[in-house]
């Protein structure tokens, strides 16, 4: 994930005549330097400590504090196929999200033909368990070619404080 560009703006009371310079400090490296320095933008990569002093026409300058933090957050990667065929071949013989560690728990995994009705659904369990597996059956009978629709929900990252993913499409069923 690309990270943002944040911009950090100085407002003070004192009228801009009275103030001779300003600095602004990121990570203690002078990034800014001059009057015109009440505005800097910076790319957040890291977790960021930003110093600004204004100084006056009296002698007298003030210094204000900021730190900025970083959180980055995993991209997970999860793959689902688009078309599969129950022939008992061996190839693509059922329909499963396939997910990476990040997925902490699918918690709908739900496949429904195009009137609507449900020809599948699994809840609440761990990418790769077999209960999530769809072989094309729906109530014993064997599978009839065409496009079912498919809702997915999916626990990434931490399951203390997880991200709730929601994601729906098509897959093709041949025979």
């Amino acid at each position: 994930i690309a990270p943002n560009e944040n911009t950090i703006d100085l407002v003070t009371n004192i009228p801009s005549a009275n103030i001779t310079n300003i600095e602004i400090y990121q990570d203690g490296l002078l990034v800014c330097s001059g009057v015109d320095c009440t505005s800097y933008t910076y790319t957040a990569e890291t977790d960021n400590v930003f110093t600004a002093t204004v100084f006056f026409d009296d002698g007298c300058s003030i210094s204000s504090e900021i730190a900025v933090g970083v959180q980055i957050i995993d991209v997970t990667d999860v793959y689902i196929p688009t078309v599969f065929s129950p022939n008992n071949d061996g190839f693509n013989d059922t329909f499963e999200v396939f997910t990476d560690s990040n997925v902490a728990l699918v918690t709908k995994f739900y496949i429904f033909d195009r009137w609507g009705n449900k020809m599948f659904g699994a809840e609440n369990f761990v990418p790769g368990d077999p209960i999530g597996v769809w072989d094309g059956n729906f109530k014993g009978q064997t599978p009839v070619p065409g496009v079912y629709v498919y809702f997915l929900e999916y626990l990434e990252g931490d399951i203390e404080n997880p991200i709730i993913t929601q994601r729906s499409g098509d897959v093709t069923l041949l025979k």
